[in-house]
């Protein structure tokens, strides 16, 4: 949501108001509705991110733009993080009580000589009574920290790479595309990648990005030439696949997993994409984006020698998205990204192929790509 300034106007929603008018919305005078995930849009544009909690249904104001919100999450999760360590300390300092406690009552003689009887006795039984005092009280304090307990954060999502041992040779070909043609869509006289290679393809609607893609993960099968790729590939395609109705959410991703569909329920937990509530959720009831992010956690849970993610940021809130860049920072397979998300863009460091017309048009390696056009 973009804050105007000055007197009403009249407003504009505009949906992916990047495309549509780069660089104008600053200067349209009243409200501007919009939907994007140009993080890039986000961040020169806006001035007040608001952010609707899943779970509270209550909405967060966060000031000084998309960069203030990055902040303001970074120190709720370190936040987070704190009140967990201090709620498990708590209450293992509180069982300690317990524990040690009893153990100075089963220390008290219950029964004495009447030989014994007087000012020890009384103090004796103070003692008793005196550690019984503090089990019950450690006892209330750690039923109210059970009651309320502080929920663990969902560990960082992270994607991890096999290579069987072939780390080392960087010049290695993991894949070679020689002569493959593609009815009137692709047309690629010699393409190799190697492994741990991070490749940015560019290009118009139409050029033939997706399908390269699919032709890379072997969906599509050439009309001529020849492929090889010889490693674990997998795809992470523009528009996912519905899944089967009826399916829980963990069926969606336990899907074609060895095992049986339990076995994986801790393991799509443990990545941060859904609570453990929802696993139970039927696919039918999903947003597009929450069915995204199964994809994503098949991913993620998956090991790989080559990753192609064809606009991974679709559908998927900006969030998730740093989450996504931060998880793929730490990927050490090969990478070959299709994207419009500028943003994504201007971070990568690597490879950049730009195809027109099916053709690769520019294939040269640099750090950064700010000079990519955004309708390409």
């Amino acid at each position: 949501m973009i804050s105007p300034s000055g007197p009403p106007a009249a407003s504009a929603i505009c949906p992916r108001p990047w495309n549509r008018f780069p660089g104008g919305t600053r200067r349209h005078r009243g409200t501007v509705v919009a939907v994007t995930h140009d993080r890039a849009f986000l961040s020169g544009v806006t001035d007040t991110v608001l952010e609707v909690d899943a779970d509270t249904r209550r909405i967060h104001r966060h000031g000084n733009g998309y960069d203030g919100y990055l902040a303001a999450r970074a120190a709720a999760r370190s936040r987070w993080i704190r009140e967990y360590e201090e709620w498990k300390q708590e209450l293992d300092r509180q069982r300690r009580l317990v524990v040690n406690n009893a153990q100075r009552l089963d220390a008290i003689p219950r029964k004495m000589e009447k030989a014994a009887f007087g000012h020890g006795a009384f103090r004796l039984r103070g003692a008793a009574h005196g550690t019984m005092g503090r089990i019950r009280n450690a006892k209330e304090r750690e039923q109210r920290l059970v009651d309320d307990p502080v929920p663990p954060p969902p560990a960082p999502l992270r994607m991890n790479a096999g290579f069987n041992g072939r780390d080392s040779e960087r010049n290695a070909t993991i894949t070679a595309l020689d002569g493959v043609r593609v009815e009137r869509r692709l047309h690629v006289p010699f393409l190799r990648i190697a492994p741990g290679e991070r490749v940015l393809v560019t290009g118009p609607n139409g050029a033939g990005k997706s399908t390269l893609l699919k032709v890379l993960v072997g969906e599509i099968e050439p009309d001529a030439g020849s492929l090889s790729s010889p490693g674990r590939v997998d795809l992470l395609r523009q528009d996912d696949p519905l899944p089967r109705p009826g399916w829980t959410l963990l069926e969606a991703y336990a899907e074609g997993r060895p095992g049986v569909v339990e076995d994986h329920r801790d393991e799509l937990a443990s990545l941060g994409l859904f609570r453990p509530r929802e696993l139970d959720r039927p696919v039918d009831a999903l947003s597009v984006g929450q069915r995204r992010r199964i994809e994503v956690a098949r991913l993620a849970s998956g090991t790989h020698d080559l990753l192609l993610l064809d606009e991974p940021t679709n559908h998927l809130s900006p969030g998730l998205v740093e989450d996504l860049e931060e998880a793929l920072s730490h990927y050490t397979g090969a990478l070959v990204v299709v994207t419009h998300d500028r943003r994504m863009r201007e971070r990568f460091a690597g490879r950049h192929l730009h195809l027109e017309a099916g053709e690769i048009h520019d294939d040269k390696s640099t750090n950064l790509f700010v000079d990519i056009s955004a309708s390409t």
